[in-house]
């Protein structure tokens, strides 16, 4: 395993091979360009570059980034990266982190303006609620990725709609008896020690983690940098452990049904959405005993599971489903603007 330092390097030096190689390409006018803030590797640009992606099945895309953003190397090549928006965009979207001067001049400008919000008013980037709030009451419209997060906002009807993250399947094709746990051990917010308490009580062969550096609490746990190989971190898990005590939708949990794999999840607003899924269990973190058994039950049924849980992603949040709802709610909003010009 390289040192991490090293590891951030090599990732460097890809973004910055993905940005020119990108930019050396021949461009089209935009209809649609993407502007954010953060650039940073987290669940968040990991959705916004799927939503992206989906749009660029249809429109034309564009992505306004840096030599060294994280989203150069997870963007689809159907997206142009460029270093400003161009004028013949119709739409820009934003996260929440572009503030409130940006997307205030973009909608001076002419063009509609979008914030996809990833989540709650005080858990944004470090940024005061008064600023997460500023930038969505400056754009057009709001998209929320659950019910969760407008119960927090309190937008106003008619200005913000919600649609599921999505993502494409994680197709598993090792399996055995593991426990998996996705995130940093030193968010505090991922909750991992709790969670790796419970695996580390039930009957799980291992216990891998991804995203964190290894830490000697836990010596028999199996520690991975993060990867973007989604099929690398799922072909190690059958069955995945979240304690988190914040999350707006639960991207992990997604990918992992999408991939077959079994979800024991802590009992909070966000993960309760995904409880009608017979292979998903919902506990509180704090009953050892309980979320032990739940999750040696996991492990039993894993092959029964399965197929529920990947039949339960492609009837709820698989990219086809997705895909028709930000089609529709994008053609709208293209409409709403050739109306109003």
């Amino acid at each position: 395993m390289l040192p991490w330092r090293v590891e951030r390097e090599l990732d460097r030096i890809c973004n910055v091979f993905n940005y020119y190689k990108n930019n050396l390409r021949a461009t089209h006018d935009a209809e649609i360009s993407f502007y954010c803030g953060f650039h940073g590797r987290t669940g968040g640009p990991a959705a916004i570059s799927q939503i992206a992606r989906i749009l660029s099945k249809r429109y034309r895309v564009e992505f306004v980034s840096h030599p060294t953003s994280e989203y150069n190397s997870i963007l689809a090549k159907s997206i142009n990266i460029v270093s400003k928006p161009s004028a013949s965009s119709q739409l820009m979207i934003f996260d929440v982190t572009a503030g409130k001067e940006i997307i205030s001049n973009a909608k001076k400008s002419g063009k509609q303006t979008l914030v996809t919000c990833h989540g709650f008013p005080n858990t944004l980037h470090g940024l005061l609620e008064s600023e997460v709030r500023s930038a969505l009451d400056s754009a057009n419209h709001i998209h929320f990725v659950s019910q969760s997060q407008q119960d927090e906002f309190k937008i106003p009807e008619g200005k913000y709609f919600i649609i599921k993250n999505t993502h494409q399947q994680m197709i598993k094709t090792r399996f055995g008896n593991n426990a998996g746990i996705i995130g940093g051990i030193d968010n505090q917010a991922k909750n991992l020690p709790r969670s790796l308490e419970i695996a580390s009580a039930s009957d799980a062969s291992k216990v891998h983690v991804w995203g964190s550096d290894a830490d000697n609490r836990w010596p028999t746990a199996v520690f991975h940098p993060w990867t973007n190989n989604k099929h690398n971190i799922y072909n190690s898990i059958d069955v995945l452990i979240s304690m988190s005590r914040n999350e707006t939708f639960g991207m992990i949990v997604s990918e992992a049904l999408s991939a077959g794999v079994p979800c024991l999840l802590s009992d909070i607003p966000a993960f309760r959405s995904f409880s009608e899924c017979e292979s998903v269990r919902v506990v509180a973190p704090d009953d050892t005993e309980t979320a032990v058994q739940c999750l040696n039950a996991l492990l039993e049924n894993k092959k029964t599971l399965r197929n529920i849980a990947i039949k339960y992603w492609q009837d709820n949040l698989s990219e086809s489903v997705v895909e028709q709802l930000w089609f529709s709610k994008i053609k709208e909003l293209l409409c709403d603007d050739a109306t109003n010009r």
